[in-house]
């Protein structure tokens, strides 16, 4: 049996999304009916360590030091991060089609 798939949330104490990202993923990945992976959490918490680690706003998923929605044109910045929905609105969370996309692409086979 393989272990879980594994994901690091990037967030930002300043962020409301952040306090519920882990049960976005669950719930997200539960309805799609694929196993829960694994969250883990890491606040970063200055313009510094923003701009080492190309943090981009909170949340970004990142699944072996990848970010599973990377963005385009986008400066490191702490900041909440905007995505965008399948029919074109913003959102703080990414369309839980793509999310899952995403994790399948990255998931190991």
């Amino acid at each position: 049996m393989s272990d879980p798939l594994e994901i690091l949330v990037l967030g930002w104490s300043g962020c409301p999304t952040t306090g519920t990202v882990r049960e976005w993923i669950q719930q997200t990945c539960s309805e799609a009916g694929i196993p829960a992976p694994s969250v883990h959490i890491e606040y970063i918490e200055t313009d510094a360590e923003a701009h080492r680690r190309g943090f981009v706003g909170s949340p970004t998923f990142v699944v072996d030091g990848v970010d599973l929605l990377p963005a385009v044109d986008s400066p490191p910045a702490l900041s909440c991060r905007l995505y965008r929905l399948r029919d074109g609105r913003p959102s703080p969370l990414p369309d839980p089609a793509d999310f899952v996309a995403a994790l399948s692409r990255r998931a190991p086979a």
